[in-house]
């Protein structure tokens, strides 16, 4: 009985697994901007390798082989925030038409140099959201 029972949890997993990859690609090839597109992906990256693993984890039929898969989760989840970031900077310093597809408060530098020169300073706004009161009355301020 427990047999089953840990064989319909890995099923579980492994349909939520699906579930998460098939939303994000459809959102990588619904999205038309880049930045957007990432977020996506990164879908994949957490739910859907997570639920694929823990599925995978409960149909070992070795325990040797759960330190390796929790490997595997471990090496993918610090890889790839990495690389994804480094796309999204690139595609930030490259995009012409920026403005159009978000509001920018600050401009990043052009080349590493500058970056080394000038420290970037981000203004985080926690406090406003953005269909807040007062993020609109911000935003007319400015116009």
């Amino acid at each position: 009985m427990s047999e089953w029972i840990r064989w319909g949890f890995a099923v579980f997993f492994f349909a939520a697994g699906f579930i998460s990859i098939a939303a994000a690609v459809f959102g990588v090839f619904r999205f038309r901007f880049v930045l957007n597109r990432m977020q996506a992906a990164a879908i994949i990256d957490t739910f859907g390798i997570l639920f694929i693993t823990l599925g995978l984890i409960l149909m070992a039929w070795d325990m040797s082989f759960v330190p390796k898969l929790l490997l595997i989760l471990l090496f993918q989840w610090i890889g790839s925030p990495i690389a994804s970031h480094m796309v999204g900077r690139m595609e930030v310093r490259t995009e012409k038409n920026l403005k159009k597809y978000m509001e920018i408060r600050r401009s990043l530098p052009e080349t590493a140099a500058e970056s080394i020169d000038q420290s970037a300073h981000t203004e985080i706004r926690p406090e406003f959201s953005a269909g807040s009161p007062e993020c609109a009355e911000e935003k007319e301020g400015r116009e």
